[in-house]
């Protein structure tokens, strides 16, 4: 056990000292904001279209896999739906809620724990299997059906299909498959440019994450924090795992990367969400929350799963 806290530690100590940094304003919010923007929007996508393009694997393209975490993403958001439901919340709340179980922190969190646990090639594709499945499944059911209750418009429909179609890793992700499948090579020079960013944008990402928690304040602690924590670190993976093991026929090291990804803290952009639907002290303390319980069970799934 101790040796898998020794694994992990180091994450955990970039997002602390992301938050110090913060709290201490030794730096400001600003410029860490403007840093986790040039590594969300430039750094990654690139790096993750050179590593999907010039891959050993085809996990993205892997259809159990696919379909397990799919499968289990969906579990878990029936699942939050439905203990929201049974505690008495109305549409509006069970479907926020649901949201923060069934999309994890891929791009600033995953990336780094999965290429410690699994190493880097199968980690960029494992995120790109992730960004498929939340960018063009997860989120956008989500919001849809958070917006059914205001009633669904052409106007927010095209609104949110532009966004989805526009985001850089995403884009980076399917180009990077695209390229793959055409057989060509990319060029050693561009693949070694793109080298000299991946050590840099994991350490960003991180301090970035915890910059993202020392701007958020534990608002009024609630029950459906509560429910989102637990069902976001406990009930994703185990979802995921339990298709993973009804869908066989995929490696194991695919297998134990995609649990782990499944297990990690919900997106940073849940915030953002709850700021657009007005749930924004849900959002931030299940956010605070989560991150400092992921250490925690992070650590138990990776002895478990070891």
């Amino acid at each position: 056990m101790f040796d898998i806290i020794r694994l992990i530690l180091p994450i955990y100590l970039l997002i602390a000292v992301g938050f110090v940094l913060i709290r201490i304003r030794y730096i400001a919010p600003a410029d860490l904001r403007g840093a986790g923007r040039l590594v969300i929007r430039f750094f990654l996508p690139l790096v993750v279209f050179a590593a999907v393009g010039a891959g050993q694997h085809d996990t993205a393209l892997h259809p159990m896999l696919f379909a397990a975490y799919v499968g289990g993403s969906l579990l878990s958001y029936a699942s939050a739906y439905g203990m929201a439901w049974m505690a008495g919340k109305d549409h509006g709340v069970r479907a926020f809620e649901a949201m923060g179980c069934s999309c994890s922190n891929s791009a600033f969190f995953g990336l780094p724990i999965v290429t410690l646990v699994s190493g880097p090639a199968i980690a960029f594709d494992i995120f790109a299997m992730a960004l498929l499945v939340e960018n063009l499944i997860m989120i956008p059911l989500a919001v849809s059906i958070i917006e059914a209750e205001s009633g669904l418009t052409w106007p927010k429909l095209r609104k949110l299909i532009f966004g989805v179609l526009t985001n850089p890793l995403l884009v980076g992700a399917v180009a990077g498959l695209i390229w793959k499948a055409t057989g060509l090579g990319l060029p050693q020079i561009a693949l070694d440019a793109i080298g000299l960013m991946t050590p840099v944008a994991a350490p960003v990402a991180l301090l970035t994450v915890g910059g993202a928690v020392a701007e958020l304040s534990l608002r009024t602690f609630r029950w459906g924090v509560v429910r989102i924590t637990l069902c976001k670190l406990i009930l994703h993976p185990l979802w995921v795992g339990l298709m993973i093991l009804l869908l066989s026929g995929m490696p194991g090291d695919l297998q134990i990367a995609a649990i782990v990804n499944a297990s990690l803290p919900m997106m940073s952009v849940y915030m953002l969400f709850g700021i657009r639907f007005r749930r924004e002290d849900v959002a931030a303390t299940a956010l605070i929350t989560a991150t400092a319980l992921s250490f925690v069970t992070l650590s138990t799934l990776l002895y478990l799963l070891r």
